[in-house]
């Protein structure tokens, strides 16, 4: 595969590996024990800034873009997902009620285009300026205090 023709899916895989502290090798054997169980596709992860993840944080982080990124766009060339593109894939997270989430989504999209644009397979990172185009999180309630 041609430098240009890496789509988002080998992009996050990269970008997984180097934040997440897990080798390609143990990414794939997950893959495997996944198989027909969430999805056979690959991760993508937070900055390599941030240094390896827990198991546990890194297999979240796996799952989610496995189970509503990827269908959308994995298999596309990173340099041709477009904002609008990419806003349409995490507005249907948020219509489904998971907010919260689609604020996730959005972040770790943001960290694979900027691994991305670091290493020169793309030009420019249309997850960062969505955060304006999706609902905002919840304000926590302050609960009562239960010692009274």
């Amino acid at each position: 595969m041609l430098e240009h023709e890496k789509t988002f899916r080998s992009v996050a895989d990269r970008w997984f590996e180097l934040s997440s502290g897990w080798s390609l090798e143990k990414l794939n054997a997950y893959r495997g024990d996944r198989k027909g169980k969430w999805s056979d596709r690959t991760a993508g992860n937070w900055t390599v800034s941030h240094g390896p993840w827990s198991p546990v944080h890194s297999a979240d982080v796996l799952m989610s873009l496995e189970h509503d990124i990827f269908p959308a766009i994995g298999d596309l060339p990173i340099t041709v997902i477009k904002a609008p593109k990419l806003l349409n894939v995490l507005q249907k997270v948020e219509k489904r009620g998971a907010i919260e989430t689609a604020q996730r989504l959005r972040q770790r999209c943001e960290g694979v285009f900027a691994y991305g644009i670091g290493v020169g397979l793309c030009e420019a990172n249309p997850a960062a300026g969505l955060r304006a185009n999706l609902t905002d999180r919840p304000k926590a309630r302050k609960q009562p205090d239960h010692r009274l």
